[in-house]
C-alpha cells in the first residue's frame, strides 16, 4: 500500500527521492502510474478506518520514483512509525453526562512488503488515547490493526483492499461484544492521464449506528504546485510552496467527515454503554518533509455535531475548535 500519509519525492525538479524509498520490483516508470491509493491517514484519524490515506503528510504513494511535489510516488518498505496530538475544545452534553473535551494522542507503526506476485501488503498494529472531559471516565483507549493489500499495476489500475478490527474502550469492567468495531474498504484507481485518476469504492464503519461510505471522486495534478484531491469522505487541496531550509513544504486546506465510538461506562441510568461522536471538519494546515521524516500542523472548526448512545437518545452538541499536530519517520 505505500505509505498511509503519503510520502513526497520531492518538492523541486532537484529535489528526488532518497534511494532509501524504493519502488515496488525496483522500476523507475515514466509517471503515467496508477496512484495505489489515498486510505486512512493516520494523521487525520485511525479511529475512522476507511478514510482515504494521504492525511496531512502528503501525496499518494505511487508505483515509482518521480520529481515534483505530489508524484509519482515511491513506497517505503519496512517500519513507519507516526504519532500524532491533537486537541478538541469543551461543550456541554447534558447534565447526566457532563462536559465533551479531550486531548488525543494516535500512534501507528506499519510494516510493509512485497510480495512474490506483485502485491504490497502492509500490516499496521494501532494505538489511540482520548483523554479529558468524557462522559463517564477520564480515558478512552483503541488498540487496532490495520490489514492491506495493493496491488501496483504498470498501467493505469491499481487496487486495494483493507481489513481494520479493534477494540474501543475505557477498559472499565470487563469487554463486551460493543466494544469490538470490524471495519472495512476497498477502493478501485483508475489514471486516464498523467494528471488526473478515478477513484471508486466503499468502506463499511462498524459503530453504534453502522455505514457504508462511498468512497468516490478524482485526484487532479494539473502542475507541479497544486494537488486536488476531490474524493469523499475526506476531500483536500494542497499547493507546494517550495524548498526553504530544505524541507519541502505543502499549504492544504481539507474537508473530513468522521465517526468513532467507544464502549464506556457512563454509570447512573445509562450504565454501560456503546457511545459515538460523529462529525464533519474543515481544517487548514502545513506540511513538511525532508525524504527520511515528515510533519504537519493543522487546525480548524468542528461542525454537524452529535454524541449517541446506544439505546438512548442523541445529543446535537455545539461547534467546536481542534488543533492537530503529527510526525512520521
Amino acid at each position: 500500500m505505500g505509505d498511509p500519509m503519503g510520502d513526497p519525492s520531492g518538492g523541486t525538479e532537484t529535489f528526488v527521492a532518497p534511494d532509501s524509498l524504493v519502488a515496488p520490483g525496483g522500476t523507475t516508470g515514466d509517471g503515467f502510474m496508477a496512484p495505489v491509493q489515498p486510505g486512512q491517514p493516520y494523521g487525520y484519524d485511525p479511529f475512522v478506518a476507511g478514510q482515504p490515506r494521504g492525511g496531512p503528510y502528503g501525496g499518494f504513494p505511487g508505483a515509482a520514483h518521480g520529481v515534483g511535489p505530489n508524484g509519482p510516488q515511491p513506497y517505503r518498505y519496512g517500519w513507519t512509525s507516526r504519532y500524532e496530538y491533537a486537541y478538541l475544545s469543551s461543550t456541554s452534553l447534558n447534565s447526566a453526562l457532563g462536559d465533551l473535551e479531550w486531548n488525543e494522542f494516535n500512534a501507528e507503526w506499519e510494516y510493509t512488503s512485497p510480495s512474490p506476485w506483485g502485491k504490497i501488503y502492509s500490516v499496521t498494529p494501532q494505538f489511540g488515547l482520548r483523554s479529558g472531559d468524557l462522559p463517564g471516565g477520564d480515558s478512552w483507549f483503541r488498540f487496532g490493526l490495520d490489514l492491506e493489500a495493493v496491488t501496483p499495476t504498470q498501467g493505469p489500475w491499481s487496487f486495494l483492499l483493507a481489513f481494520n478490527p479493534s477494540i474501543n474502550s475505557d477498559l472499565d469492567r470487563n469487554l463486551s461484544t460493543e466494544a469490538w468495531q470490524f471495519d472495512s474498504h476497498g477502493m478501485i484507481f483508475y489514471q486516464s492521464n498523467p494528471y488526473l485518476t478515478w477513484v471508486a469504492g466503499a468502506g463499511f464503519w462498524d459503530r453504534v449506528e453502522d455505514r457504508v461510505i462511498p468512497y468516490a471522486g478524482f485526484i487532479f495534478v494539473p502542475d507541479d504546485h497544486w494537488e486536488l484531491r476531490l474524493v469523499l469522505p475526506e476531500p483536500r487541496i494542497s499547493h507546494f510552496l517550495g524548498v526553504p531550509w530544505g524541507l519541502a513544504t505543502w499549504a492544504y486546506v481539507r474537508a473530513e467527515y468522521h465517526v468513532e465510538s467507544y464502549e464506556a461506562n457512563l454509570e447512573g441510568a445509562y450504565g454501560k454503554r456503546q457511545v459515538q461522536i460523529e462529525d464533519g471538519r474543515l481544517m487548514g494546515g502545513f506540511r513538511f518533509d525532508s525524504g527520511c521524516c515528515a510533519a504537519f500542523v493543522e487546525a480548524g472548526w468542528v461542525f454537524e455535531r452529535e454524541f449517541q448512545v446506544r439505546d438512548f437518545h442523541e445529543i446535537d452538541l455545539s461547534d467546536a475548535f481542534m488543533a492537530r499536530a503529527g510526525v512520521r519517520y
